[in-house]
């Protein structure tokens, strides 16, 4: 999976421009939300990229997929996951992007704590 073309999809989403959010989404549609991998993507994106409007639409667009994929990420990848979405949550210095990333852990906790 190509996280730079993800991350420049994820950019293209704020333009102020219809045609090019109306293809970004699209392509992110067909190409990376049907994937798994997608939600692993994310959080990489939500957890490292240096602009908060996209580790606010990364935190958004992956607490979208946790229910759909979340189960279908590797067992020994899901600690690592938790551990670094939690640590990169504490970090947060934006508060609407900490808040997204803390939604993001809801999310996988209401799938992990399931009674």
């Amino acid at each position: 999976m190509d996280e730079q073309e993800f991350v420049s999809l994820l950019q293209a989403l704020l333009l102020p421009d219809t045609e090019k959010v109306k293809a970004a989404t699209s392509r992110l549609n067909k190409n990376y939300y049907s994937d798994p991998r997608s939600l692993i993507a994310l959080i990489h994106i939500l957890i490292a990229q240096s602009e908060t409007q996209i580790r606010q639409l990364a935190s958004i667009e992956a607490r979208k997929l946790v229910q759909k994929h979340w189960t279908k990420i590797p067992e020994d990848q899901k600690p690592q996951l938790r551990q670094t979405l939690l640590q990169s949550t504490i970090d947060e210095e934006q508060q609407l992007a900490r808040h997204s990333k803390a939604r993001v852990i809801a999310e996988i906790a209401k799938i992990d704590l399931e009674d």
